[in-house]
């Protein structure tokens, strides 16, 4: 006979995945795209679209638009988006790597061109 006092225990845990495991890890906060970044989307022609980066990555937009009128600034900002060096990380989803694709394209023919050198010598020197 059980002992009525006696706590009833939880029977053993199953295999089947506890509602942790089933839920998705919590995501952070988005960072919204801030004036200088809105700037930078105003700018851009309609065929350089970062409709999907600056919904889900604000934070990229606003680096970029930050180092946008120094061209080292920019070239080492696009690459370290565009080539994965720390490993384990899931990339970036595929339209927002058209986007950045594009994205640099542009500015290699449109911009890149019309920035003086001197920033990216004068920082070079200083290495």
């Amino acid at each position: 006979m059980k002992n009525p006092i006696e706590p009833r225990r939880a029977p053993p845990p199953s295999r089947a995945a506890t509602a942790a495991e089933r839920e998705p890890p919590p995501v952070a906060p988005r960072e919204p795209v801030n004036e200088l970044g809105r700037a930078l989307l105003r700018r851009l022609p309609a065929s350089v679209s970062l409709r999907y980066t600056a919904s889900d990555f604000g934070h990229i937009v606003n680096r970029l638009a930050a180092v946008w009128h120094d061209r080292g600034g920019f070239e080492r900002a696009i690459e370290s988006l565009l080539v994965d060096e720390r490993a384990g990380r899931e990339g970036f989803p595929y339209p927002v790597l058209q986007e950045l694709w594009a994205l640099r394209s542009y500015y290699d023919r449109r911009v890149a061109g019309t920035l003086p050198l001197q920033p990216l010598i004068a920082r070079q020197q200083r290495r």
